[in-house]
C-alpha cells in the first residue's frame, strides 16, 4: 500500500500531538510528588473550572443547565473541604498551645 504525504503528514501530527500532551502530564505528576496531597487535591479541582471558564468565556460553548449543577456542587465541596481544614488545623494549634 503506498501511502500519501498528506497520510505521513497526519501521522507525523498524531505522534507529536500525544508527545506534547505526555510533556504536561509528566510534569505535573513530577511536581504533585513534590506538594503536599491537599494542594495536589485543590488543582485536580482547578484544572477542569479554569478549562470550563476557558471553553465558556474565550471559545463561546454554551452553558447547559447540568454543567452549572455540577460546578455548583463541586466548588460547594471544595467550600466545604477548605473549611474544614482551617477547622482542624485552628483546632490542633490551639491544643498543642
Amino acid at each position: 500500500m503506498v501511502s500519501s504525504i498528506s497520510d505521513i503528514k497526519a501521522d507525523a501530527l498524531m505522534e507529536g500531538a500525544g508527545f506534547v500532551t505526555a510533556i504536561p502530564l509528566v510534569a505535573y505528576v513530577a511536581a504533585s510528588k513534590r506538594l503536599p496531597i491537599s494542594t495536589v487535591g485543590m488543582l485536580f479541582y482547578l484544572v477542569p473550572s479554569g478549562l470550563f471558564v476557558l471553553a465558556t468565556q474565550y471559545y463561546g460553548e454554551e452553558i447547559q443547565t447540568g454543567d452549572i449543577i455540577t460546578f455548583a456542587f463541586i466548588w460547594t465541596s471544595l467550600v466545604i473541604f477548605t473549611w474544614e481544614r482551617r477547622y482542624t488545623a485552628r483546632r490542633n494549634r490551639a491544643e498543642i498551645v
